[in-house]
């Protein structure tokens, strides 16, 4: 199982995509963090079944999608 896999299963998503103007490289490294993030219990947040987008950008849409910078901020 590849990284954006293991993202989208532990994260329980509904979708997880990416930007077009977001490498693979970018993407895999965006779900890196996420799961090191989820691991350390920073990201205490219930993302299942969402749609998650990995973009250039912050953005929650009105249907519901959410959109995160590929190079967020650390929290931790």
């Amino acid at each position: 199982m590849d990284v954006i896999e293991q993202c989208y299963a532990e994260l329980g998503l509904e979708s997880l995509t990416r930007d077009a103007s977001v490498t693979d490289l970018q993407m895999q490294s965006c779900c890196r963090r996420l799961l090191k993030l989820r691991e350390m219990s920073v990201l205490t947040t219930d993302l299942t079944s969402c749609r998650l987008n990995v973009a250039q950008f912050y953005s929650v849409m009105s249907d519901g999608d959410i959109f995160v910078p590929w190079n967020f901020d650390d929290v931790a």
